[in-house]
């Protein structure tokens, strides 16, 4: 019998990481397009129902790549672990590009104010250490709290794995639990925004600490598995999918019906993320010139991460907020100077 610890090589196993990843950023594109869309999108319904369903087809994305995080960290470092490689290694590999578009998104952004956020603008330390330079960029602070804390966690996960998994399950559904309550308050409490809740690390701990345990046990790739949780993924989605039309029709904002912090998000984003680590995606076969851009986009992810709110900006809002030609130019110069900087900076 045929076990997920025993088939891939190294080779192996970073190519599946990396087609997963294509996917993921694929996916969170396609989220951050429909979003930049008129606010009708969501709400002219019947038509409205199709781009929920392509929202809540593409929530798995976020989980997925925290997933896959603790997936190649645990097949990396599961025998052997030197505490100084591993932070040096990760602050090396996260924070230059970070702090090098956050903080020069935020400069950009005074100087076109009418792609600023929020007003006032916010602090250079929110900038930082809350991934307040845009939109997106909460992810960064947000797994870096999981690498924080990722020694810990696969000292528990070593010794009791079984526990550890239902615990990061819990821990996660209690989070989410809390935050649908806040979402509930009319008041403006904490954590009662998308925003405030996706910096949290406890409302994605399940995704980080199954892709460790499955990244540490045997998984058997047949078929009959993979049977019950398609089955468990296609209900899901269906779930969320009807949930999310149901409260939007109902006058919920569609930022908070369609968020990957809600609690009915979980059974879908769990089976997503047990797919997408099992299926062995660097098995498939498609015509060359797709595998080659498929894994282009998978290894760079994380410059299309960065880069692509503000190329969206440029697709739609030049348009519809008015900014003149002298801000485009600047832009673009933007994009291109820090997408070559940090091309650069990943192939070294």
């Amino acid at each position: 019998m045929k076990t997920h610890s025993n088939l891939p090589t190294t080779v192996e196993d970073i190519t599946r990481v990396t087609l997963m990843k294509g996917l993921a950023i694929i996916a969170v594109v396609t989220l951050h397009i429909l979003s930049s869309l008129p606010p009708e999108t969501y709400r002219l319904f019947p038509a409205a129902n199709f781009n929920i369903f392509i929202d809540q087809l593409c929530r798995f994305s976020v989980p997925v790549f925290i997933a896959l995080s603790g997936y190649a960290l645990v097949r990396k470092y599961e025998n052997r672990f030197n505490w100084k490689f591993f932070y040096s290694r990760r602050v090396a590999r996260l924070l230059p590009l970070y702090f090098l578009w956050g903080v020069g998104l935020w400069v950009l952004f005074r100087f076109i104010p009418a792609w600023y956020p929020v007003n006032p603008p916010f602090q250079w330390w929110e900038v930082l250490f809350l991934g307040k330079g845009d939109y997106h960029l909460y992810f960064i602070p947000l797994i870096f709290q999981l690498y924080v804390l990722f020694p810990f966690f696969l000292y528990i996960l070593k010794r009791f794995p079984r526990v550890f998994l239902i615990g990061v399950c819990l821990v996660q559904f209690a989070t989410l639990l809390f935050f649908w309550h806040q979402d509930q308050q009319l008041l403006d409490v904490k954590f009662n925004t998308d925003q405030e809740q996706y910096i949290v690390f406890l409302a994605w701990l399940a995704y980080f600490g199954t892709g460790m345990f499955l990244g540490m046990k045997k998984i058997f790739e047949k078929a009959k598995n993979w049977l019950w949780i398609t089955i468990i993924w296609l209900v899901g989605l269906v779930l969320i999918s009807w949930s999310s039309s149901q409260s939007i029709q109902s006058g919920i904002d569609p930022l908070v019906a369609l968020k990957f912090t809600r609690l009915l998000i979980m059974p879908y984003a769990l089976s997503s993320v047990v797919l997408a680590i099992i299926i062995p995606w660097e098995k498939i076969r498609l015509p060359a010139f797709i595998m080659f851009i498929w894994k282009k986009i998978g290894e760079f992810s994380f410059i299309i991460y960065l880069a692509h709110t503000l190329i969206l900006r440029l697709i739609y809002d030049t348009v519809n907020v008015g900014v003149n030609n002298t801000q485009i130019a600047i832009t673009i110069g933007f994009v291109i100077a820090l997408t070559i900087t940090s091309y650069f900076f990943e192939r070294k």
